[in-house]
Formats: C-alpha cells, sequence, structure tokens
C-alpha cells in the first residue's frame, strides 16, 4: 500500500512495514494504520483507554504477521488491560501467523497475565490461532 504524501507522519517497522498514527490521536484514544508496501493488507489498531482493537483488513501473511507482532508487543508495553484481534473469515493462516499466537501467549503468561485476548472471527484459522495462543509451554 503506497504510503504517499503520509510517509513524513509513518513510522518505519522494518522493510517494507510501516505504523501511520492517524490525525487527532492521542495517547488514550488513538488509531492507527499498520501498513505493508506492495499489499493491500493493513492492520487499524484502535485504543481506547485500556483496550486495544485491532481489525485486519487482506491476507494474514509474510510482512503483516509481523506488523501483528509489532502492534501486539506495543500493547504490552503499554500496559494494555484487554486486546481484541478482529480477523475476520480465515480458512487458514500461515504458520508464522500461528507461532506468534503461540510466543504472544506464552509472553502474557509469564508477565501479563492481567491482560486479557480474545480473537474473533471464523474458520478453521481461527481455531487455528486460538489454540496456538492458549496453548501455555
Amino acid at each position: 500500500m503506497p504510503l504517499g504524501k503520509h510517509r513524513e507522519g509513518a513510522s518505519r517497522l522494518g522493510q517494507g512495514r510501516w505504523r501511520l498514527a492517524l490525525p487527532g490521536s492521542d495517547v488514550r484514544d488513538s488509531r492507527a494504520l499498520y501498513l505493508v508496501e506492495d499489499s493491500s493488507a493493513c492492520l487499524l489498531a484502535s485504543v481506547r483507554g485500556r483496550h486495544l482493537r485491532v481489525r485486519l483488513w487482506g491476507e494474514l501473511t509474510g510482512p503483516t504477521v509481523l506488523n501483528l507482532g509489532d502492534c501486539l508487543v506495543r500493547a504490552m508495553a503499554e500496559g494494555m488491560e484487554r486486546i481484541t484481534l478482529y480477523l475476520g473469515e480465515r480458512k487458514s493462516v500461515p504458520l508464522e501467523a500461528v507461532n506468534l499466537m503461540e510466543s504472544f501467549g506464552r509472553q502474557m503468561m509469564r508477565g501479563n497475565a492481567s491482560c486479557q485476548c480474545s480473537i474473533r472471527g471464523t474458520g478453521a484459522g481461527i481455531d487455528a490461532l486460538t489454540l496456538a495462543f492458549t496453548t501455555r509451554r
């Protein structure tokens, strides 16, 4: 997705990956887009108080999985009490997405067990992500 004139206000997350804070946002009530160059997939992260809502548009693959990881790490660092992931219908998801949710679930249990996380959507891919997140090792 081309950033065009918005590249100035964007934070680079990695090769071809960006976080763009949306205008009018403040610390307690903010919105940001997580974008991938050369892809129509993006994440919209909305914070209200201590609740993060993340909505996915497009496919959950490669760089978009990395953006989701950056978004989740940021949420933990900012002390979110609740995280809701809206991922839509997912017939399948790549192994890297499953591994991300498994690792995120382990880290939450180790350091921030009071944070609640829910994954919303339908399909076998959502089931796989939910199982990975709830599997504690």
